[in-house]
């Protein structure tokens, strides 16, 4: 709104010119910085170029057309910008699993291609003192200002969403596992939705200042929100089958041209199957379906419940093979995937097994002598720590199992003892005291440690709590982390 304004009096061009070349500086900047707030301030200037470009150029183009000649070229220009809402996150996800500042430079270089364009073919074009006083009869109208009010309000209802969808969902999806690419692929969606609507759009002006268009728009939205709310009720998937079954049956009858007893005159009445009684899915139940139907985890990840025991307990991560030694005995943990038995040269079952957890995947080779102890551990699905030589390279950690544990075993098995981290800006003296408490009301074998950050200390500075031997169980770390808060406990093996 405020741009707009500035663009009537600084005149379109030159906004429309400095955005490109603002643009490219900050996507240069962000290959170079570390620290989250600069990144933050880069975003905003980032915003800022996008709310001078925007408008600018949308009211070039106004000044030029009219009726359905402006239909037209505004939605070519919407056309153009989702288009490259649906490329853009395909072509960085790829470029990021390259090098991680290989999409800023593409974007830098792209920014001043830009630049070179609307320099040279973007000029100011007057407008004429009967189209400004027609014009401002126009947005004075009573009716127009209410109109582009709930405009206003649509709209930023619409990037709301479309805003935690592009920017919160990565964040999930990278803890879920979830590749770059595939990541790029999912938000690319969003971008095609948007630019087959406005392809259709673009060759009419019918819909323009119509609210029921409007209203539609949002009806849309509020219809997608609830199939989202929905999509994972145990009643609808179990009825599923019902309804395509009840489908084909009515389809079948059409064709046959058979019809029911109620089926003529205004009581055509057609039985429709009802929702099956179904309980509530678990947690479990979700997962696996989301893996089953679209092959990763949406909702959350299996791994999550023993996230203490695989950032403190494994060795390694299975997506960081360069910190895997060759031939060094490795511990492993993760969720077991594709199963393949094979015969041995003695007859016996052995077995060639994938590891998941949430950096990548790893080569398990189990043998038969390891098979026979292990096999009941080792079925798709099941969340177990592997233990042996890696047999692997740069390319990936490729492990040679000698022992399996289930996660609920490891926890008890391999913890020696506990690293707490107090936070002293955030820590009160009776925040101690509680602490100490709950270290005398969990005791046990493992040695317990401090690490104070914050104030004056340094992130090395470790005490031994030579009073206290805790009990390093699930209750013991939950009362922890509810004291000095998530990610305060770290096991040790």
């Amino acid at each position: 709104h405020l741009m707009g304004g500035l663009s009537d009096r600084l005149g379109r061009r030159r906004l429309i010119i400095a955005a490109p070349v603002i643009f490219s500086a900050t996507c240069l900047l962000m290959t170079q910085v570390r620290e989250v707030w600069m990144i933050l301030a880069l975003s905003v200037v980032n915003g800022f170029c996008l709310s001078i470009y925007w408008p600018s150029l949308q009211a070039w183009i106004a000044d030029r057309q009219t009726g359905t000649g402006l239909a037209r070229d505004i939605g070519s220009f919407n056309m153009s910008w989702t288009a490259a809402t649906l490329a853009g996150p395909v072509l960085s996800g790829a470029l990021y699993s390259l090098y991680a500042g290989l999409p800023f430079l593409v974007a830098a270089g792209i920014a001043l291609m830009l630049f070179l364009l609307v320099f040279t073919t973007v000029q100011e074009r007057g407008v004429s003192s009967t189209e400004k006083v027609a014009r401002q009869d126009r947005e004075t109208s009573h009716w127009l200002k209410r109109f582009l009010f709930a405009a206003w309000v649509a709209n930023f209802a619409s990037w709301f969403i479309l805003g935690n969808a592009r920017y919160q969902f990565p964040k999930l999806a990278r803890e879920l596992n979830i590749s770059p690419h595939i990541i790029g692929l999912l938000i690319g969606f969003l971008g095609f939705a948007l630019f087959s609507s406005f392809f259709l759009l673009r060759r009419t002006d019918l819909w323009h200042f119509k609210s029921p268009f409007l209203l539609g728009a949002q009806a849309l939205g509020l219809a997608g929100i609830s199939l989202i709310i929905m999509s994972n009720q145990p009643a609808l998937f179990a009825s599923a089958e019902a309804a395509i079954s009840h489908g084909q049956q009515a389809q079948g009858h059409s064709g046959r041209g058979q019809s029911g007893l109620f089926d003529s005159g205004e009581a055509r009445v057609q039985a429709r199957p009802r929702l099956k009684e179904t309980p509530p899915w678990n947690d479990q139940d979700t997962l696996e379906r989301e893996k089953a139907v679209l092959g990763f985890y949406v909702s959350g990840h299996p791994l999550l419940k023993y996230r203490e025991e695989v950032e403190g307990l494994a060795s390694v991560r299975l997506g960081e093979p360069a910190q895997a030694k060759a031939n060094a005995t490795l511990r492993v943990c993760g969720i077991v995937g594709d199963v393949k038995k094979k015969i041995d040269r003695r007859g016996e079952t052995m077995a060639f097994i994938t590891l998941e957890d949430f950096t990548g995947k790893a080569d398990c080779i189990v043998f038969a002598d390891a098979f026979k102890k292990f096999g009941a551990l080792l079925q798709p699905g099941s969340m177990v720590m592997m233990i042996g030589k890696n047999d692997g390279g740069a390319g990936g950690i490729k492990v040679i199992v000698n022992d399996v544990v289930a996660m609920d075993e490891v926890r008890k098995k391999f913890t020696k003892s506990v690293l707490l981290t107090v936070d002293v800006n955030t820590v009160s003296e009776e925040n101690l005291f509680e602490l100490s408490r709950i270290m005398e009301r969990f005791r046990g074998k493992c040695v317990c440690y401090l690490q104070v950050v914050g104030g004056s200390f340094g992130n090395n500075v470790i005490y031994s709590t030579k009073k206290f031997t805790v009990d390093a169980s699930v209750e013991f770390s939950a009362a922890v982390q509810g004291l000095l808060g998530p990610g305060s406990v770290r096991l040790q093996g």
